[in-house]
Formats: structure tokens, sequence, C-alpha cells
């Protein structure tokens, strides 16, 4: 296919829509795991307001571990990304780094290799 006859344009929405949907996606995982951490912790709970814990206590303790458990999750998928872009360029022998010149130059129409 000859550079320049547009076919980075269709891709444009593809790769848009999954940028929409993966968020989406991850808020909807973390949703389920606070909800299942919740509702098998009812007992503590119970035990925190009788020990005079306020609700605001109690949701901020679960907030705070569902930003934690977000964060953590996005820094390990950051590296494990990275990292297996890494071994993907070093194992088939590309210049560069896969992860964002393999992108990049595909979406240009231009071999990044």
């Amino acid at each position: 296919m000859a550079a320049g006859t547009g076919d980075g344009f269709l891709w444009f929405p593809v790769l848009a829509a999954v940028a929409v949907v993966s968020p989406v996606v991850g808020g909807l995982r973390v949703l389920n795991i606070m909800l299942v951490s919740v509702t098998e912790r009812k007992r503590e709970i119970g035990i925190r307001v009788k020990l005079g814990a306020r609700t605001f206590d109690v949701m901020f303790q679960f907030l705070t571990e569902a930003v934690l458990v977000c964060f953590i999750g996005g820094l390990l998928g950051v590296f494990v990304g990275l990292g297996g872009g890494q071994l993907l360029s070093t194992l088939a022998g590309w210049r560069g780094f896969a992860g964002i010149d393999l992108v990049s130059g595909r979406l240009s129409h231009r071999n990044p290799l």
C-alpha cells in the first residue's frame, strides 16, 4: 500500500474508541473490586463504627484504598508495558524502542524498523 493513501485515518476512530473504552472498563473493574471489598468487610466496618469511627472515616479508608490500588496498578502497567516493548524490540532485533517507534511509524506510514 502506498504511503499517503489515507489509510491512517481509518485507524484513528478505532484507536479513539479503544482510548475511550479502556478507562471505562478499568473504572468498572475498580468499582467491582471495591464493592467486593466493602461487602466482605462489613464486620470490620461495624466494629469501627461501634468504636466511634464516623461515616467519613470509613469512606475515607475505602477511597484511599481504591486510589492506592489504581495508582499502583497503573504504575505496574506502565513498567510492564515499557519492559515488554523493550523486550520485543531486543528479541526482534529492532533498533529503537518498539513501544513508541513501532506505533508512531506505522501510523505515519513509515517503516520504523
